[in-house]
């Protein structure tokens, strides 16, 4: 398992103007190995989040005290984004048209500012970037260990759809499970297709998956999730689909003509708890409801990832 704290130096931080690096370096690595979030603003203090809030200081991240936080300037905040986009903003130009750009180890940066209109009214990219939000990827390789009795039977895997508010830890979650299908870990191998349409589940780096999804796993990545399923299901014959955040029209399309090929799926969506799908106004999430097998509800008490509930294909409770 890689070393959360040495990995924010090594692909994070370096991509830090030299002042704010040298901010960075002067926390406690038990702090780096927390932070899920940090957030970057022009002109305002920059914050990271673990368990509580953090601004970055001149000696570190610290809790919010009388020591003034370290603010990152306009200039500087466009310097971190050209590092990250290793000054050449036009070979990233799909994914700032989207909204992110991953680095070296998975992490996600979301990029705010000044939309770019294109003749079809589109947004075809941004300028004049104001904000990022580097989102930390982790893997913990126990996090699915206890649900897989209830997602399959004789080894073999039942479609799960895994649901929770935001923050419980879905996508960590979902990525366990995904390698441990593929990889045979308290099941028959599976081979797993994933439609990775935000980069946060494999976190696909120049051709290379910097999350371990397992040996039988196939990535189709920075592509809308209902095409990227159909291209995944004509091309690469998979036993398994997997996705994250499902919850439109066209996904619960995909997703219907991936069951009727016999594909089993793997998904994640925004919900409190099942009753929350099957009432929701929107019918589209009724559908994508019907057509598992399972339903994993997580919850975050004291950890993200810990399982609220398990329930069948009838909605009746298993755990």
């Amino acid at each position: 398992m890689k070393d959360v704290a040495l990995d924010i130096k090594e692909n994070i931080l370096v991509h830090f103007p030299e002042p704010l690096e040298r901010c960075f370096m002067e926390t406690d690595d038990e702090i780096l190995r927390r932070v899920r979030e940090i957030r970057v603003r022009g002109d305002r203090p920059v914050l990271a989040y673990c368990d509580e809030e953090y601004f970055l200081t001149p000696r570190g991240l610290k809790r919010q005290t009388a020591e003034r936080p370290h603010k990152i300037s306009q200039a500087e905040v466009e310097e971190l984004f050209l590092s990250a986009v290793r000054y050449s903003p036009y070979a990233y130009e799909d994914e700032i048209k989207k909204g992110f750009i991953t680095l070296r180890g998975g992490h996600r940066v979301g990029l705010c500012g000044t939309a770019v209109i294109g003749d079809d009214g589109a947004i075809g990219g941004l300028k004049n970037i104001s904000s990022l939000n580097i989102r930390i990827s982790r893997e913990i390789k126990t996090a699915a260990r206890e649900v897989m009795p209830y997602i399959t039977t004789a080894g073999r895997f039942h479609s799960t759809l895994l649901l929770s508010p935001p923050g419980c830890g879905k996508t960590t979650f979902l990525r366990d499970i995904i390698r441990r299908l593929s990889d045979g870990i308290d099941c028959i191998a599976h081979t797993v297709a994933v439609a990775d349409e935000r980069g946060e589940i494999a976190a696909v780096y120049e051709g290379q998956a910097q999350n371990d999804v397992g040996q039988r796993t196939d990535v189709f990545d920075a592509s809308g999730k209902a095409e990227a399923i159909m291209r995944l299901i004509r091309a690469m014959a998979p036993i398994v689909v997997a996705t994250d955040e499902v919850g439109t029209s066209e996904d619960a399309a995909a997703l219907a003509a991936a069951a009727n090929c016999g594909v089993k799926l793997l998904c994640t969506a925004h919900a409190d708890d099942v009753s929350d799908m099957l009432q929701a106004r929107d019918e589209i999430k009724r559908k994508i409801c019907g057509l598992f097998e399972r339903i994993v509800v997580l919850e975050n008490k004291t950890r993200p990832g810990e399982i609220k509930a398990v329930y069948d294909e009838k909605y009746e409770r298993v755990k």
